[in-house]
């Protein structure tokens, strides 16, 4: 079991220009390996509903991120992939998937750990709430579990709030005899 939390972001309130040092764009031929990369790091180990299930094996949890991030790469899981590039190195990247004319969703964030804390999460946000606003969305949620504290405050420092939390169960259908 885990708690998974929602945020929402109000697009009609001003969103603050990006002031770090990493340039932000859409994913492009050649990042795949990078995304690919920086999903196994950020996530190995993730405390998800997936990690919480002693029946699920360590590894194949980890991997769950890897496709998701490739997929959205491909525009598969999501719409949009943008990545923080600084140096000619790719440090994170947010995925974007429209939900309606009114709603976008940020489902797969992850920036590469030595870069943590170092902005890189806070000017992905910000760059994927301007997309958002340019898709003509009036509002951008994401979530994450609700033990993961360190993108909760970027969040709620751009102006996101808590906005609907789920609990998820993990439940296994099987003869016990």
């Amino acid at each position: 079991m885990d708690t998974l939390i929602y945020y929402a972001r109000d697009l009609s309130i001003e969103i603050p220009a990006n002031t770090g040092s990493s340039v932000i764009r859409p994913a492009q031929a050649g990042d795949e390996e990078a995304v690919a990369q920086i999903a196994a790091q950020a996530f190995r180990g993730y405390i998800s509903h997936y990690h919480a299930d002693p029946r699920l094996e360590r590894t194949v949890c980890d991997e769950i991120y890897v496709d998701w991030a490739v997929r959205s790469f491909y525009r598969e899981a999501a719409n949009e992939l943008l990545v923080a590039e600084d140096n000619h190195q790719v440090l994170g990247f947010i995925s974007l998937k429209i939900l309606s004319l009114e709603e976008v969703d940020g489902p797969l964030f992850a920036v590469i750990p030595d870069a943590q804390g170092q902005g890189v999460g806070r000017a992905l946000m910000t760059a994927a709430l301007h997309w958002s606003r340019q898709q003509g969305a009036q509002r951008m949620l994401i979530s994450t579990q609700v033990t993961n504290r360190a993108s909760q405050t970027v969040w709620m420092r751009l102006g996101f709030s808590p906005h609907q939390a789920y609990y998820t169960f993990h439940k296994w259908f099987m003869d016990q005899a």
